[in-house]
């Protein structure tokens, strides 16, 4: 999702912004979880805040969002050393961009139509 502050740096702004984003994030990514799953599909999706699996059991190692093989999931991002951390970067929207991550098995058609239904 593009959004309106810079990401990489923490500031006033940029927290807000990524409040109300990590909110609808969750909200959107369960309704969604919630209706692959009821076709049959296994669905999860990593809390922002935490880094950890948002639904069922979960261990207590946070999900590696700025890891070097994060970027194979999608095209649109690379990760770039800013200095005092690794950040993903959007190709088009730089850092101003926040970035959620969800899981399924179900084929992409499926998962694009049900998104589309709940947006």
């Amino acid at each position: 999702v593009y959004v309106q502050n810079y990401e990489a740096v923490v500031s006033t702004q940029s927290t807000g912004e990524r409040e109300l984003c990590t909110k609808y994030f969750i909200t959107h990514a369960a309704d969604l979880c919630q209706q692959l799953q009821s076709l049959g599909y296994w669905c999860n999706f990593i809390d922002p805040s935490s880094g950890l699996p948002y639904l069922g059991e979960f261990n207590a190692v946070p999900f590696p969002d700025c890891d070097e093989d994060f970027p194979q999931f999608s095209p649109d991002l690379e990760l770039e050393d800013i200095g005092c951390c690794r950040a993903l970067r959007h190709i088009d929207w730089g850092f101003e961009v926040f970035t959620g991550v969800l899981f399924s098995d179900a084929p992409i058609e499926i998962v694009q139509n049900i998104r589309r239904m709940i947006n």
